[in-house]
């Protein structure tokens, strides 16, 4: 079984723009097809690392909100921390046990944050 995420069209943002979430869905291949990954019982959170400078990170400050946990539906509601730095930035994403906090699984992806006008 693989866990991976649903293509969201989230990038790039513009620099302090919090006004679109980004909104993946987490999904899981069984036997080569694409299914929801439930997320029920799950907590979702975040990193961010610059991909030219890896000396600079940031925890995620936004919310996830976990809209349909059986249809692995989630989004995270950018935070103006999160996108105050134009750049490049490698995210990193966990899913970890709401009860014990045992790590499940994390997923990386790129987010480019263009300089405001």
């Amino acid at each position: 079984m693989s866990i991976t995420l649903v293509q969201d069209n989230y990038s790039p943002v513009t620099e302090g723009d919090t006004l679109i979430p980004f909104s993946p869905q987490f999904g899981q291949y069984v036997n080569g097809i694409l299914q929801a990954y439930d997320l029920t019982g799950l907590t979702i959170t975040m990193k961010m690392q610059n991909a030219n400078d890896t000396s600079v990170s940031k925890s995620g400050t936004g919310t996830w909100t976990i809209d349909n946990a059986t249809a692995g539906q989630a989004h995270y509601t950018w935070d103006s921390a999160d996108v105050d730095t134009p750049g490049i930035w490698t995210l990193f994403i966990k899913l970890t046990n709401s009860g014990t906090g045992a790590f499940v699984h994390s997923f990386m992806k790129t987010l480019e944050i263009e300089a405001a006008p």
